[in-house]
């Protein structure tokens, strides 16, 4: 099963999903780690799990998250490892011409260096602009 949540200021949106079947949805409070503490985000998070939600049957956890940058990379992932331990954490390449033009225009964007700070394994993505 793979966890997918879309966090905001606000809301996290939170969707699982087993072989492309939706087993649950489900929503808790944004997670800004700029503006919260550890031990508040596992507990929300916990609170927010469905009764009859196993965590431990969750293989991957896709987070996107607001205001996740180097400074929060320990932080999310500890709070994902307290709620489902083990969590191999996944990330997307980009091109370099996409990465450049993001960072000129004062968005966040990893090189393929950059992400092995924060994640298990990356996959690319968009790296052939030509084919």
């Amino acid at each position: 099963m793979i966890l997918i949540a879309d966090s905001g200021a606000t809301t996290t949106s939170w969707c699982a999903l087993d072989r492309g079947t939706v087993c649950a949805q489900f929503e808790s409070e944004g997670y800004n780690p700029n503006y919260i503490t550890l031990d508040y985000m596992v507990a929300d998070i916990r609170k927010a799990l469905p009764a009859d939600f196993d965590p431990t049957a969750v293989d991957h956890v896709y987070f996107y998250g607001a205001g996740v940058t180097e400074l929060q990379y320990g932080f999310v992932r500890e709070a994902v490892a307290q709620v489902r331990p083990g969590a191999l954490w996944l990330a997307e390449s980009v091109e370099p011409g996409f990465i450049t033009a993001a960072r000129k225009n004062g968005l966040g964007a990893l090189s393929d260096g950059e992400i092995f700070q924060a994640f298990d394994i990356a996959y690319d993505y968009d790296v052939f602009p030509d084919l």
